[in-house]
């Protein structure tokens, strides 16, 4: 059987090399004065507190204060707290420089721009991302700058405004009324550059502002296109 040694620095004979084993169990007499001291050390862990009402009140403060709990809602004066902290923090030059410093062996910081010869290295097939080319043409074109363009025009033209129910503080689509794989198909295009030279593609006119619930009911909505397609 294994046993443990271990020595006893407090014993005032020397350190002598005692000798137990593991699963060793304590006599019940030990067992008991083990209990007596241990109601009689102020610091016993496992006695019952009796705390007064105001006490257990201050305790449950002190916790949510330190504790983030999922769905509480802070109360107004402590969100404008931390407004008011984060709105006005200044970062002294000192830890401008050292932020920089630390920063410039630093590859994969936001901000960092690649050059164009790693963009080439790394784009088409020559990207570890490259499936054989399956994106379907029209799911590409929506990933284009001249895509964002044209959806930001639409949106400044309707003035951020659904144009089904009118509402303005929401997340907005913009909605193609000729839709845009029909247009693709029509127009017989196959390649990128016939997509960006396409007119129709890009037509302000073709577009309408609409929120999510508006956009859903339309006939041209995506997943009822997926069917159709």
């Amino acid at each position: 059987m294994q046993v443990e040694v271990y020595s006893n620095p407090k014993n005032n004979e020397g350190n002598k090399l005692k000798m137990r084993q593991k699963g060793f169990h304590h006599s019940p007499a030990t067992k008991e004065k083990m209990r007596k001291r241990m109601l009689n050390n102020k610091i016993n862990l496992g006695r019952k507190l009796k705390l007064s009402p105001e006490e257990k009140e201050r305790r449950r403060l002190q916790i949510m204060k330190y504790q983030f709990v999922k769905g509480r809602k802070l109360p107004p004066e402590e969100i404008e707290k931390i407004r008011f902290r984060m709105t006005n923090r200044i970062v002294s030059p000192e830890t401008r420089e050292k932020l920089k410093q630390i920063n410039l062996g630093n590859t994969n910081r936001l901000g960092y721009k690649c050059s164009e010869a790693t963009k080439q290295k790394h784009r088409g097939e020559n990207s570890h991302f490259w499936r054989g080319g399956i994106t379907q043409l029209y799911v590409l074109l929506r990933t284009i700058s001249i895509y964002a363009e044209w959806r930001d025009a639409v949106f400044i033209r309707d003035n951020y405004t659904c144009q089904n129910c009118g509402r303005s503080r929401c997340v907005f689509h913009a909605h193609h009324i000729k839709s845009f794989a029909q247009i693709i198909r029509d127009n017989k295009i196959e390649t990128f550059e016939q997509a960006m030279d396409c007119k129709e593609l890009w037509m302000v006119n073709n577009g309408m502002t609409l929120c999510i619930p508006c956009h859903k009911l339309t006939e041209t909505y995506a997943s009822k296109m997926k069917r159709i397609l």
